[in-house]
């Protein structure tokens, strides 16, 4: 990481801002490849004073960015076809449930040539063809599903006769949510399913899609889930719901919880963990109400939980 870092300055960058920008949209391992932190970085520098910014957007951006040719006309003509290929290589792969497909299958199936002019396309030694980053996939057939009706969208993604989505979809079906309109009759009932049957994926979208109540309706849900198993999150848990949840209702809530010597101590360090990792700018007017807080119970000889 020292490397990337020297690098990031080098092009002029403020290093701590770009690895926020990395952890935010979950790029850490994109960055590791010279090519991709090249076009993460112009991309950062060009859309960093924007507020909304998706991961769906960086990815994009990346698959343009990989299409290799000498003639720019082609960004009109071959990319868009090689682009309609990618689709269909990640549509098989996601069916399939692999994540490599064999150069004869795709010479049958699909077209190998110019698959081979975007570098997110690999090839290894025995000749078959996969995604260098599996969110590659997973944006493209994600663009696919977002135009079918929810009971198409369900019938794929869910187990026959459940609305509990298949494991080899959650990711997909974050980057979904992602494409949706949150206006659209299926974006409300695809959410109210996630709320209801799958929570920690709806967790893992972007918070400003969903209104503030059924944030808050989410964040409670996951929040009495770890209180009835008494254990300790862990760290991407505490992350997930600090991001999802830093809005006033649950930070207030929090502070109740850790300050509430009824509670165990394992519930109230659990609301500790999630008061220093809340996301505190505009979402929370009196952050030295927390910090107040927070201080006397440190302070408070009779309390064995710091």
């Amino acid at each position: 990481m020292e490397d990337i870092r020297e690098y990031v300055e080098f092009k002029g960058v403020d290093h701590e801002l770009f690895f926020a920008f990395l952890e935010k949209n979950k790029l850490i391992d994109y960055s590791t490849n010279p090519f991709f932190l090249q076009a993460i970085i112009k991309f950062y520098d060009a859309n960093k004073d924007r507020v909304d910014v998706t991961r769906k957007d960086i990815i994009d951006y990346l698959i343009e960015a990989s299409y290799k040719t000498d003639n720019k006309l082609s960004l009109d003509t071959d990319f868009y076809k090689g682009k309609e290929m990618l689709t269909k290589l990640a549509w098989v792969m996601q069916l399939s449930e692999v994540n490599t497909i064999s150069e004869g299958d795709v010479i049958r199936y699909i077209a190998s040539n110019i698959l081979r002019s975007f570098s997110v396309v690999k090839i290894d030694r025995e000749n078959n063809f996969y995604f260098e980053h599996n969110s590659i996939k997973e944006l493209l057939v994600a663009r696919l599903l977002v135009s079918e009706t929810f009971d198409d969208i369900h019938t794929f993604i869910c187990y026959i006769g459940t609305e509990i989505i298949k494991p080899s979809w959650y990711n997909t079906s974050i980057m979904l949510l992602s494409f949706m309109e949150t206006d659209k009759p299926v974006f409300q009932k695809f959410t109210r399913m996630l709320l209801s049957n799958n929570p920690k994926i709806l967790l893992k979208s972007e918070r400003f899609k969903l209104p503030s109540d059924m944030r808050y309706e989410l964040v409670h849900k996951l929040w009495d889930e770890w209180k009835e198993k008494f254990v300790y999150m862990d760290s991407s848990e505490i992350e997930d719901l600090a991001s999802f949840g830093s809005d006033v209702e649950f930070i207030n809530f929090c502070l109740q919880e850790a300050m509430d010597k009824n509670n165990s101590n394992t519930i109230r360090a659990n609301a500790c963990l999630l008061l220093a990792k809340f996301e505190y700018r505009g979402n929370y007017a009196d952050t030295n109400t927390v910090i107040q807080s927070l201080e006397g119970m440190l302070a408070d000889k009779t309390e064995d939980i710091a």
